[in-house]
């Protein structure tokens, strides 16, 4: 979390949202979904791999987040993704 990382940082919670979104142009949660989506895309363009370990190992804790917050970045559903990139 990012209590979490501003402990280990030695910084308060705001300092780090702050200067976090002065160098990404991002807040941390955007920022950690977007790494999250692209990793899912990655995983989405090998053929065998099934949605519920592309879920899991992109860091998605459930089905529902995951399909929303893909087609919300994407514009299209998991599923589609992976139609579109295979042809």
């Amino acid at each position: 979390s990012q209590r979490k990382v501003a402990k280990a940082a030695r910084v308060s919670t705001w300092a780090l949202s702050r200067l976090f979104k002065h160098v990404t142009g991002k807040n941390m949660i955007e920022y950690i979904t977007m790494r999250r989506v692209e990793k899912a895309k990655e995983l989405l363009r090998q053929a065998d791999a099934l949605i519920k370990n592309v879920i899991g190992e992109s860091g998605f804790g459930s089905h529902t987040n995951f399909s929303r917050k893909f087609k919300e970045l994407t514009g299209v559903s998991p599923d589609h993704y992976r139609k579109k990139v295979k042809k």
